[in-house]
């Protein structure tokens, strides 16, 4: 199994991702986790991935440009889009039993979770 987690902070998803139970998996064989640098999808050389809402007000958001090309690079990757969802604190719960039904239904899938106020957003994708 192929997990590719899109993060602005890879070095600490990999430092969380290699111990325990992840980390005794990836050892044995049974899985493969890699991260990939969202910034090295930008466009500008401060390599600046947020930008102003849309319609003004406080905060930021995450440029959906250098996302997207992440995201497109590992499934170009793995060699198939799969299954897309976009998890949002307003959709139904993810539980085990809603991971099992999606394997199930859709096998490959992407799940993308965006998190609000300036911090990372980030992409898994199980192939």
């Amino acid at each position: 199994m192929r997990i590719d987690i899109l993060t602005l902070f890879p070095a600490s998803v990999d430092a969380m991702m290699n111990v325990s139970i992840l980390g005794r998996a990836q050892e044995r064989g049974y899985i493969t986790i890699k991260t990939h640098q969202i910034r090295d999808y930008t466009t500008n050389k401060q390599m600046q991935v947020d930008d102003y809402p849309y319609g003004g007000g406080r905060g930021a958001v995450m440029q959906a440009d250098p996302l997207y090309r992440c995201w497109a690079h590992v499934c170009e990757e793995a060699g198939n889009r799969g299954h897309t969802i976009y998890l949002s604190p307003c959709g139904r719960t993810f539980t085990q039993s809603v991971a099992r039904e999606l394997k199930d239904k859709y096998g490959e899938q992407s799940l993308e979770a965006g998190k609000s106020f300036r911090t990372a957003y980030e992409i898994v994708v199980e192939k």
